[in-house]
């Protein structure tokens, strides 16, 4: 049995926490969410792993990811949970802030990981920025996958 590296099991219980974060989790964030855990982690038990962030804190998900790479990539994956029903609630949007000014991300990035995002509901999708896969090449998720 493969086992899940500590990076990627903060992102799950990071992601679990944008999900629960406003007290409800809407259809469309528990798809997203049961995307990644197949994606990342097949064996994870949603229903667990959304009951057992609650009493988490966030501080020690976060010293667990150290790479700029992987956090750039949790972050980017938290804001499409936060956005993906279009009701990006204040909660949801401090749980945001808080997590990304924690990974020290920069503006640029942050704006790429938004519009990265925006371009996956978009109609007209433009092609990724090169820089994704730069990024992705050197994060824990290209090895997870």
């Amino acid at each position: 049995m493969v086992q899940t590296p500590k990076p990627l099991i903060a992102a799950l219980r990071l992601w679990a926490k944008m999900a629960v974060i406003d007290g409800k989790v809407h259809p469309d964030e528990r798809s997203l969410l049961e995307f990644l855990i197949q994606v990342h982690a097949p064996d994870t038990d949603i229903d667990y792993l959304l009951g057992s962030v609650r009493d988490i804190h966030m501080d020690d998900l976060i010293a667990t990811v150290t790479t700029y790479e992987d956090r750039f990539f949790i972050a980017m994956n938290a804001y499409a949970l936060a956005t993906v029903d279009e009701d990006y609630s204040d909660r949801e949007r401090r749980f945001f802030d808080r997590l990304s000014a924690s990974f020290s991300l920069s503006e640029e990035d942050l704006d790429l990981l938004k519009q990265t995002v925006a371009n996956e509901h978009s109609e007209d999708p433009q092609p990724p920025d090169p820089r994704l896969e730069d990024l992705f090449s050197r994060s824990n998720f290209c090895e997870a996958e």
